[in-house]
């Protein structure tokens, strides 16, 4: 509590104390600092954004949130190798204040309203573990080492999430089918990229969308087709040797995602050895792991293994989306994302193909997806747009973009804080009465412990 106390008054004499030098007379003080951040296993992307006006924030679905991105930078985990992941965020500090252009804000972490970092891994009471790296990333602890005032953790795909609400359904997707979405419903979203992400979000009426992690890509993968059947035969061979399952179960991930249309790949080849190009088959074997998907997708107009591979990822892909569709009835939107589902637009958009065929193929409940609006997402950084989004959700919960809260809650904090000096010095106010018997007089922090309940109160 008093820790709080303390950085809110230090962010109100922002400059004037000894660890921060003072904001050059030539810059701007933005009303709020935030930070995003895009954290992987092999890289950390930092964006700061400034918002300048006053008032309350606002946030509109379908429009960018608000804040200019005054300063931004990537940097390599293996350059911080020995290090913790906080150095990394110092450092980021570090290359803001050396730049030399009074149009960007001198700024310490300090300054730094709110953070919400978007980590590739599961996160649980806002801390993830790296699984490659010797990394545990605390939030709350990253919020103490560095001043940043709150640090929130996102799964990835979490962030993707929020980043749904960004978006301009006319020009930035391409829609699947002919339905409105409903006011408030249920939004979810299906992506395959390297693995196979997916995620929810419930409308709430206090602060609009909250967007929900699912491992919903690790579920059992389930045959459609006899040939799905074969399929998931030689996927359990395959995979049997990582999967401590006794059944040697196969996830759907194992085939909607890059590596994914490379095992399907493999697959056919077993199946149909009369159809393998020799020429095709030396170039897949020769390639290494995370080129074969790419291979396999650009040969598909001239290698028929391919394009049959490609046709494969895209029914189960569309069963996976159908699925995605009656478990969490998204009539606010389904949203097909990640990398793969650009670059796969055609195959995905034909209402005749592999995709929509397997999407609406859900025997008796199929009608139920006629109601869901699907659309096909054609960008690609929707993480860092939903860690913007996220960032200023967090300002907007706190109430800090409140003038008549943020008043009352720094009155308050005037007022107690002068009572807390005046126990630290060990000269509290005492009467007239009080000096002659040389006895504190403790009645007049009254008005200061009414302050302390104002203030509680107000935040």
């Amino acid at each position: 509590f008093f820790s709080w106390i303390r950085r809110i008054m230090t962010h109100q004499q922002r400059g004037n104390d000894g660890d921060a030098p003072p904001l050059s007379p030539n810059r701007k003080v933005p009303k709020y600092l935030m930070l995003g951040g895009d954290v992987g296993g092999s890289n950390a992307r930092f964006k700061l954004y400034q918002y300048l006006h006053e008032g309350e924030i606002e946030l509109r679905r379908g429009v960018m949130p608000p804040g200019d991105v005054v300063f931004e930078k990537w940097y390599r985990n293996s350059d911080f190798e020995g290090k913790q992941f906080v150095d990394i965020v110092k450092q980021f500090f570090a290359d803001l204040n050396a730049i030399e252009d009074p149009n960007v804000p001198t700024a310490q972490a300090k300054d730094v309203q709110v953070a919400c970092l978007a980590v590739a891994g599961p996160v649980s009471h806002n801390t993830v573990t790296f699984s490659n790296r010797d990394w545990v990333l605390d939030g709350h602890q990253i919020a103490q080492e560095t001043g940043i005032h709150k640090v929130c953790m996102v799964n990835d795909f979490v962030a993707l999430g929020y980043g749904l609400l960004t978006l301009c359904l006319k020009t930035e997707c391409i829609t699947l089918n002919n339905v409105e979405p409903q006011d408030e419903a249920p939004m979810a979203c299906v992506g395959p990229g390297t693995g196979l992400g997916e995620c929810f979000l419930t409308h709430d009426s206090f602060d609009g969308y909250m967007c929900f992690e699912s491992e919903g890509g690790h579920a059992e993968y389930a045959p459609r087709t006899d040939k799905d059947i074969q399929m998931l035969g030689f996927m359990k061979d395959k995979f049997a040797a990582k999967c401590s399952s006794p059944n040697r179960r196969v996830s759907v991930e194992r085939i909607v995602s890059g590596p994914g249309i490379a095992n399907v790949y493999e697959f056919l080849e077993t199946q149909h050895p009369e159809k393998v190009d020799p020429e095709f088959h030396d170039k897949f074997v020769a390639a290494a792991h995370d080129k074969k998907p790419q291979l396999v997708a650009e040969n598909a107009a001239s290698c028929e293994l391919c394009d049959e591979a490609m046709n494969v990822f895209a029914g189960a892909f569309g069963s996976e989306a159908g699925v995605a569709g009656l478990k969490w009835m998204p009539f606010g939107g389904l949203f097909l994302t990640g990398g793969l589902t650009p670059k796969n637009i055609d195959r995905i958009k034909n209402p005749d193909g592999a995709f929509m065929t397997a999407y609406y193929d859900k025997g008796r409940v199929s009608p139920y997806l006629l109601d869901i609006p699907l659309y096909a997402v054609m960008v690609e950084d929707l993480g860092e747009r939903g860690a913007h989004w996220k960032a200023v959700a967090m300002i907007k919960e706190m109430g800090w973009d409140k003038p008549s809260t943020l008043a009352r809650a720094m009155s308050g904090v005037q007022s107690f804080t002068g009572a807390v000096r005046g126990l630290v010095t060990g000269a509290p106010p005492v009467t007239k009465s009080a000096k002659k018997k040389k006895d504190k007089d403790w009645r007049p922090y009254l008005p200061y412990i009414a302050a302390a309940a104002t203030l509680g109160s107000a935040v």
